[in-house]
Formats: C-alpha cells, sequence, structure tokens
C-alpha cells in the first residue's frame, strides 16, 4: 500500500518510511550499543577483588587443606568481563599450593595447629596462580589464620608390583630394590587402621637385557595421603649361562644306627652362572643333601635336596630332575 504523503515547511515529502525502516534501525542501535558494551568491558581496570583462600600444604603430620573464613583482598588490574564473573561470585575462591615455610605455627590445641600466613609473602604465588586474568597491583590482606587439623601418621613398607619380562638368557641377578622401602602414611583412624603396607603402581618392562632404573608413583588409597608419594626402583639384570651336572643326593646326620637311602641316588641339576663364567668342574662345587631330621618330619617320604655351594656368580634359582626324590628308612 502506498503510503500517504505529508507537509513539511509547507513541502510535500515523498519518502515514505515503511515498518521495515523501523526494524532495521532498533537492530542498529542494539548493534551499536552491544558493540558498545563489548569494548569497554574488554578494557582493563583497576578494582579491588575479595577471595576465599584455600591452602594446600604438605605439613608433617597435619591435614593437607585447609580453608580461611578470613577473605584475601587484592588490587589488581583486569578486564570487565572478569571483573563481573568474580563480583558474581564465579572464580571467587582461590587454591594455592603453599611450601611449609609461608606457615607459620602459632599454637597448637587438641587436635588442630592454627597457623598465619603473611600477605605480602605470598604475593608472588598469588600472582602466579591469578595469571593471566589479574595483574596483581598488592595485597591488601596483611594475614591470614588457618586452622589446620592434626592427622594420625605410621609408617608401613612398600611392596612392589612387578610385571617384568627378560630377553633369552638374561634374568634378575637379585630382587627389586626399593629406596625408600617404607613410608609414612597420614590419615582419619577408620582409613589408617586398614592400612598395614601400600603398593607401587605396576613396573612394567618388557625383554630386559640391562639393569633397571626408575621412579614409580604409589598407588592411591582413598583416605590415605603420603608423606611421599613415590619411590625410587633399581634391579640388577645380567647375562647367564646353563649347565646341567649329575650329583648324588646324601642324607646327613643320620644316627650310627640308622641307614637310609634315596630312590633315585643321583639327581640331574640345572645350574646358572653370571658372567664371567667359572672354568671349572662343577660337580666338585655343588651338594645336594637331605637332613636326617627332615625326614623324620615327613608324612610320604617325599624330599626335595637342598642345593648347596661355594662359587660365585651363581643364580639363586636351580632346577632339579627329578623335582624331588623317595627317602627310605632300611633299618
Amino acid at each position: 500500500m502506498k503510503a500517504r504523503p505529508f507537509f513539511l515547511k509547507g513541502k510535500v515529502m515523498n519518502k515514505a518510511i515503511e515498518g521495515r525502516d523501523w526494524v532495521i534501525i532498533l537492530f542498529s542501535l542494539l548493534l551499536a550499543f552491544f558493540i558498545w558494551i563489548v569494548h569497554y568491558l574488554s578494557l582493563n581496570y583497576t578494582v579491588h577483588f575479595e577471595y576465599r583462600l584455600r591452602v594446600a600444604t604438605t605439613l608433617s603430620g597435619y591435614s593437607s587443606v585447609s580453608e580461611t573464613e578470613q577473605p584475601l583482598i587484592i588490587r589488581g588490574r583486569a578486564n570487565g568481563f572478569y571483573i563481573i564473573k568474580q563480583r558474581v561470585g564465579i572464580g571467587s575462591r582461590l587454591t594455592l599450593e603453599l611450601p611449609e615455610r609461608y606457615l607459620h605455627k602459632d599454637v597448637e590445641s587438641g587436635n588442630a595447629a592454627l597457623f598465619h600466613v603473611s600477605g605480602s609473602e605470598i604475593r608472588n604465588l598469588i600472582g602466579e596462580a591469578l595469571t593471566p586474568d589479574v595483574r596483581v597491583e598488592y595485597v591488601v590482606t596483611e594475614e591470614m589464620d588457618f586452622l589446620i587439623p592434626l592427622v594420625r601418621h605410621k609408617k608401613v613398607p612398600v611392596i612392589p608390583r612387578e610385571d617384568i619380562s627378560f630377553k633369552n638368557q638374561y634374568m634378575a641377578r637379585g630382587a627389586v630394590v626399593l629406596q625408600p622401602d617404607s613410608v609414612v602414611i597420614y590419615g582419619k583412624d577408620r582409613y589408617l587402621d586398614r592400612v598395614d603396607s601400600v603398593y607401587t603402581n605396576p613396573i612394567v618392562a618388557r625383554q630386559l637385557d640391562g639393569n633397571l632404573r626408575r621412579i614409580v608413583p604409589l598407588m592411591d588409597i582413598w583416605g590415605i595421603s603420603y608423606h611421599q608419594d613415590e619411590v625410587y626402583v633399581s634391579l640388577e639384570v645380567d647375562r647367564y649361562v646353563e649347565q646341567t651336572i649329575e650329583l648324588p643326593v646324601e642324607i646327613v646326620n643320620v644316627p650310627a644306627e640308622r641307614r637310609v637311602v634315596c630312590i633315585p641316588g643321583r639327581v640331574k641339576l640345572q645350574v646358572r652362572q653370571f658372567y664371567p663364567i667359572q672354568t671349572v668342574d662343577l660337580t666338585d662345587h655343588f651338594r645336594l643333601t637331605i637332613d636326617y631330621a627332615a625326614v623324620m618330619r615327613s608324612l610320604d617320604m617325599k624330599l626335595v635336596p637342598e642345593v648347596s655351594s661355594e662359587l660365585p656368580n651363581l643364580a639363586p634359582a636351580y632346577e632339579l630332575d627329578p623335582p624331588y626324590v623317595e627317602v627310605m628308612i632300611v633299618r
């Protein structure tokens, strides 16, 4: 429909304003207002910020986390977006990992101790925690108090969880060594009383042909914290060769009036030697023995001979064929 002309200062204006023109004008105004808001919120302003401070500590014998009722107030510079979020409570809680030197003990009473923290001492830590949102100018709060609960503790052994394999003709020369082999654990009574040892994370190594050296974390336990949560693991690995010899089985400490025999009387012994190899006749340096007292304690008279040798560089494990002998008391 054609718009009606109207008069302005005696002249007829032919320009017609349709309804859609008003929509464009309103949209342009809203867009300009939005751009103006975004521009001013993107600018940086210097204001005071207030945080609820929570600290994580490594104090021996104390809880690892504590929170103060006193607000931490700082003066800093940030953009408008961050300031609005902080004012409505988003990002108003701040967590800091405080080394022991920043916690100054005031008094210990009952099951907790009171510590104070100087705002100026932790200024750099606060700045690092708030970067890049806030550039800290100075800390207004001079001092904050933290009541940190005491926790029970005890020392328990560490047990390695091994998943290790070796290349052909390589084996461990001894057991896995842990340093330290025990750790101090902390927790509430109901958790602490259930734990008498802790385990490492799996120590996984495949086809080893050399020594193992590694730092391994300890397994997490619900309700338990560690004074040290990792251990140094070492394992000596060496190459070996196998030799098989045949030896007689001796029954020792037999009373004079008794006569004891074993079947079979000779057993094959597989020996593993680490390098350097002993160039000697092994049959002269090994003995297979069974004590008469062990015979008397046996119910089925089937016993495994004990292996003894004074040679160095021998693996601690031996294999017998057959693995046991049958002992008979003749008289």
